[in-house]
């Protein structure tokens, strides 16, 4: 089967040269029917690699959820060591080839009110962010807005 683009480049040409009319007509269904048939095959495709890209995502959402699930394991079980440690007034153990040892906490920064913070110590980001939507339907409605246009987007196609 021909290239769709084939496909099409010979009915764009068929239709600029001077030939019988029932020829024309012949030509046209037959290459009519190939373009069906070759968009129906890549449709297919769609259908095909559309259900894939769905499954992949659905296994790595579940395979997100079970790395999670582990790491939750795993901190739990250092957790319940570390208590047991405490629990036996012990800082340091040697079990096998492993050495567990408990540290001392280390200082985490917990800010209640950053308004309140001295301005040298705080970043200022300032972000601009257009609306896009309303600039939108300001410019369908036919009002000029310096700096944003209504462009043409790209074609689509509707598959159902």
């Amino acid at each position: 089967m021909a290239a769709l683009y084939k496909i099409a480049n010979s009915f764009a040409s068929l239709m600029n040269e001077d030939l019988d009319p029932e020829l024309i007509i012949d030509t046209v269904e037959g290459i009519e029917g190939e373009f069906s048939d070759k968009v129906e095959s890549l449709l297919a495709i769609i259908k095909n690699k559309t259900s894939d890209a769905k499954a992949l995502k659905a296994e790595s959402d579940n395979l997100s959820a079970r790395a999670k699930a582990v790491n939750n394991q795993i901190e739990g079980i250092k957790q319940y060591i570390a208590h047991s440690l405490k629990t036996m007034d012990k800082k340091k153990i040697t079990a096998g080839l492993h050495t567990v040892t408990i540290r001392k906490p280390v200082p985490v920064l917990k800010i209640a009110d950053a308004s309140k913070l001295p301005i040298e110590l705080v970043d200022i980001d300032t972000v601009f962010k257009p609306k896009t939507a309303d600039i939108k339907n300001l410019l369908k409605s036919g009002e000029k807005i310096e700096g944003a246009t209504l462009e043409d987007g790209k074609e689509s196609i509707l598959i159902k």
